[in-house]
């Protein structure tokens, strides 16, 4: 579990956020694509699929891959 009180430092957070644009930026396109549509654009899965021309379950497992990784890479950062 990520320990709320080193998210509420500074440096944390910096370090944070530029290891997962870091990250994001190695992604293959069609991840990167629906992370960012769902997370920054705030778009339903269905409307990601129609977008990308894919299946709403493509987009779920997607998004499903790339949090998980983030979640780990988080910990990692905050061990």
């Amino acid at each position: 579990m990520i320990e709320e009180s080193k998210l509420r430092q500074p440096e944390i957070r910096e370090l944070m956020t530029a290891s997962i644009l870091d990250w994001l930026d190695h992604l293959p396109e069609p991840q990167r694509s629906i992370f960012i549509c769902k997370h920054y654009r705030g778009l339903p899965e269905e409307e990601i699929a129609d977008d990308m021309k894919c299946s709403r379950a493509e987009v779920i497992n997607a998004l499903t891959q790339v949090n998980l990784t983030l979640v780990q890479r988080a910990g990692t950062l905050l061990a």
